[in-house]
C-alpha cells in the first residue's frame, strides 16, 4: 500500500517521496486516478482474503498530501450492491465523474458534499475481456472553420 510522488527531472522521473496509504485492514491498493486541475488523488483499495470491509473503498486526498485522505466511500454497483473488488479508477475532468470498474462493469459517480457519491452511469464490460484498469483520455480536437496555413 505505498504511494510514490515523482518529480520531473531532465531525462527521468525522480522520486520525491513515499508514504504508506491508510487503507482498510485486509485491503490492498487496486486503482489510482488524479484530478490534476482540482489537485486531488483518488485511490481504491480492495479486500484480500478475509477483511473487515468485504467491499472496495475509494479514498480522496490532496495531491500534495496523498496519504492524508479527507474522504472515503464505497461504490454502488449496477445492481445496487457495492463493488466488491475495484480493479481500476479513472477521473473525467470535464463532467467531473469518477469511474470505477470491478472488471465486469464500469460505474460512474459524481462527488457530493460530505463525502457522498451519486451513481450517474453503469455499463457492463465485455465478458470476454474484463477490465483490469481504467484510463480516461482527453478527446481528440476537431478542426472547425477554414485552415489559414
Amino acid at each position: 500500500g505505498w504511494l510514490g510522488a515523482p518529480a520531473a527531472a531532465v531525462c527521468a522521473l525522480q522520486p520525491l517521496g513515499f508514504c504508506q496509504a491508510p487503507v482498510a485492514a485486509g485491503h490492498m491498493l487496486s486503482g489510482l486516478a488524479t484530478d490534476d486541475l482540482g489537485g486531488f488523488l483518488f485511490y481504491a483499495s480492495s479486500p484480500v482474503g478475509v477483511a473487515a470491509l468485504p467491499f472496495g473503498m475509494v479514498y480522496q486526498a490532496p495531491l500534495a498530501a496523498p496519504c492524508a485522505p479527507f474522504c472515503r466511500w464505497s461504490i454502488p454497483g449496477c445492481a445496487g450492491a457495492l463493488l466488491l473488488k475495484i480493479t481500476g479508477l479513472g477521473w473525467e475532468p470535464c463532467r467531473r465523474i469518477l469511474y470505477a470498474t470491478d472488471g465486469g462493469s464500469v460505474v460512474g459517480v459524481t462527488l457530493q458534499p460530505n463525502c457522498q457519491v451519486i451513481q450517474v452511469t453503469c455499463c457492463p464490460t465485455p465478458v470476454a475481456a474484463p477490465y483490469a484498469g481504467l484510463c480516461v483520455l482527453p478527446s481528440d480536437g476537431v478542426a472547425m472553420g477554414p485552415n489559414w496555413m
